[in-house]
């Protein structure tokens, strides 16, 4: 049996461990079908990333926006469709884009027809001619999801939990509950917060009001990337450690109804987890 077919026995059979590259190439013996007919936003290998991007309504909408569509195509390592309301095409749209080299996603939604983008933090996907086409014939104007650390309360919120002279940090913004609105995933530097083993994560969860406090994870090692399984309803994190004698390696943060490791190096063997799994949201090196 070769790999392709491996990959889509497993996807058939609702695999749910397997891997992320494993589950993303059972897309392939999918391209030239509709998206109705391959269940890619009920189903598919990246429900999971596009509810995790998205939300639960913003993905509620994509699904409503894709009633008349074009066949998934292949462009390079990119997978994409588009697709609109039924009598609303120029107000009511979508396309998507799979890279499935860096297993990264990007939408683009019409709503009264103005056009919204979301991708995975940190992608660049080279749009295919006809999405190019696409937006150029929509005339409307683009906005990138505006990033919750552009706001104050965000800021107040990752400073909060870094406190200190020297202290910088990374951030990356994702919908981890699939509520709709955007958690915090920070990652600090400075010698408040790093020591030999790694630095200091800290995990916020958006509640409309402001954040809360779900996580303080130590030494931890970059990168860390969101994974499509879940705990208590949360995408479970996945984060490198290494030390004492050990070669490096990576593990999964499960979250357990209140909130997420704080050691990840005190985690059992069945933490640990394939290097190459899930998201990048906080890569090793800009």
């Amino acid at each position: 049996m070769t790999s392709a077919q491996h990959a889509a026995e497993a996807s058939a059979m609702g695999e749910r461990h397997a891997e992320p590259d494993v589950a993303w190439a059972s897309l392939d013996p999918k391209v030239g079908q509709y998206p109705s007919q391959i269940g890619l936003f009920t189903k598919s290998a990246v429900v999971d990333d596009l509810r995790a991007l998205l939300g639960e309504a913003r993905l509620q909408t994509l699904r409503q926006n894709f009633e008349t569509a074009s066949p998934l195509q292949r462009d390079g390592t990119v997978l994409f469709t588009s697709g609109n309301r039924a009598h609303e095409g120029g107000s009511e749209a979508a396309y998507l884009l799979l890279d499935q080299a860096h297993k990264a996603v990007e939408v683009g939604l019409w709503t009264n027809g103005a056009l919204s983008v979301y991708k995975t933090p940190g992608s660049h996907i080279r749009k295919p001619a006809d999405i190019r086409t696409m937006i150029a014939n929509s005339a409307a104007p683009i906005s990138t999801a505006p990033s919750p650390m552009e706001t104050p309360l965000a800021r107040k919120a990752i400073k909060t939990l870094f406190e200190g002279d020297h202290v910088t940090y990374e951030a990356a913004f994702v919908d981890l509950d699939g509520d709709g609105k955007q958690d915090i995933v920070a990652y600090a530097s400075g010698p408040e917060y790093c020591g030999s083993g790694g630095c200091s994560m800290g995990i916020l969860r958006a509640t409309g009001k402001g954040y809360d406090t779900i996580g303080r994870t130590t030494v931890t090692q970059l990168p860390i990337r969101l994974l499509s399984s879940r705990s208590h309803g949360l995408h479970d994190l996945g984060v490198a450690v290494s030390g004492g004698g050990a070669s490096g390696h990576a593990v999964r943060l499960r979250f357990d109804g209140r909130r997420y490791p704080s050691n990840p190096t005190t985690l059992p063997d069945s933490a640990t987890m394939s290097t190459e799994a899930g998201h990048v949201l906080i890569p090793s090196a800009r």
